[in-house]
């Protein structure tokens, strides 16, 4: 009996385990009839396209990656069915000679490359992109920058490197207060632009490879800049009385410039670790041998021409008078910056004046000063504007 028992339980287990095995086969063949979520990742980098593909142009997607091919185009519906999703556009190493617009009404556009291509022009609409935080568009042929590159004031990382640029207007990045790392390194600069000084929270100024002749100490006093890279420009001479508020600079490279010589306040900085100043052939011949030595070799040699070694420190009284003469000069670059942006105001007030004298007369040239007036930068929408608009039409009224 026991035995019949026992084979009965066993039989019994045996069904068990056969309908448990049945249910799980299917529960997961109803798994496989499902369909699979889209992939909000789009990766058709080094494909050797020549043009997008259709079936890449719909989804939500959250990353285009389309670097290293042969476009020359880009559709303007690459993104139209990803505005509200798409965080990276990655378009470098093409041969995209314009990108579209419509790239500019992603809302969540974070991270765009557009690298080693041969575009002339960023889009003027790329303001409109306000969230984002790292944009890579060196090796172009970028000759001047939009105006509404200024509203991007969530940008980190801004690199324009290799490009063909003469100039930076102050206006164009002195709203850019996030930036930590900025690139202008390979292009046709004569100056860096004074509004570099409102970059508080910068850390990296690449800028070699230019033309630019003098150095403003405001940069140097930069709080938080860690390497500042200015090799290959026309440098003659550096500012003396910043260096103590560089705390954190650890590399500074002015090779290849024309310096004749270096202030030995430089010695002050005792975080630099990378120091370059070869070839710079008018240089004092001791200054010159401890170039080829690093950084803490040049240290030395400065802190011995200052007068900071051999019982010849510098008195208490003299220290003093640098820092009051240093804070007094503080913050000359936004100074100045003030002053070219109140000069234009006036031209401009001046040019708003002569609008409302020369557009009094009829219905057409009424609409001609307002198109005009419209044509102003938004960000400049000020009460100067907006009196002359109202000037305008209580013209227009007293003419009809």
């Amino acid at each position: 009996r026991r035995s019949g028992t026992a084979h009965r339980q066993h039989n019994r287990m045996s069904r068990d385990y056969e309908d448990d095995y049945a249910e799980q086969e299917e529960e997961e063949d109803e798994e496989e009839d499902q369909p699979s979520a889209p992939d909000p990742n789009m990766r058709l980098f080094s494909r050797n396209l020549t043009k997008v593909p259709d079936m890449a142009m719909t989804g939500q997607l959250r990353l285009i990656d389309l670097r290293y091919n042969k476009l020359t185009v880009l559709p303007s519906t690459l993104t139209m069915g990803s505005e509200k999703t798409l965080e990276s556009l990655f378009l470098s190493n093409n041969l995209l000679m314009a990108l579209p617009n419509e790239l500019c009404r992603c809302r969540v556009l974070s991270d765009l490359r557009v690298a080693n291509n041969h575009i002339p022009l960023l889009p003027p609409a790329i303001g409109m992109i306000d969230t984002l935080v790292s944009l890579d568009a060196s090796v172009n042929r970028i000759e001047a920058l939009p105006e509404t590159l200024s509203s991007l004031q969530n940008l980190r990382v801004l690199n324009l490197s290799k490009n063909k640029l003469r100039e930076v207007p102050d206006d164009q990045i002195m709203f850019l207060t996030n930036l930590t790392d900025l690139s202008l390194a390979s292009n046709q600069l004569e100056t860096l632009p004074l509004a570099t000084a409102y970059l508080r929270k910068l850390r990296f100024l690449r800028a070699s490879a230019n033309r630019v002749t003098s150095l403003h100490r405001d940069v140097v006093r930069l709080p938080k800049l860690v390497e500042l890279h200015l090799a290959d420009n026309l440098l003659q001479k550096l500012p003396e009385k910043c260096w103590r508020h560089a705390t954190r600079l650890n590399t500074l490279d002015l090779c290849g410039n024309k310096l004749v010589n270096v202030p030995h306040q430089l010695c002050h900085v005792t975080a630099l670790t990378i120091l370059g100043l070869t070839r710079n052939p008018e240089l004092p011949p001791t200054i010159a041998e401890a170039a080829f030595g690093g950084a803490r070799a040049v240290l030395h040699v400065l802190r011995m021409l200052g007068g900071e070694e051999g019982g010849e420190r510098m008195t208490e009284s003299r220290e003093s008078q640098e820092t009051l003469m240093t804070e007094a000069d503080n913050g000359e670059s936004m100074r100045l910056v003030d002053e070219e942006r109140r000069r234009k105001r006036e031209e401009r007030m001046k040019r708003l004046q002569s609008t409302v004298t020369g557009h009094n007369q009829g219905v057409g040239n009424f609409y001609r000063a307002m198109l005009s007036l419209s044509l102003e930068r938004p960000e400049e929408e000020d009460d100067g504007v907006r009196e002359t608009k109202q000037r305008l039409v209580n013209r227009m009224l007293r003419v009809k």
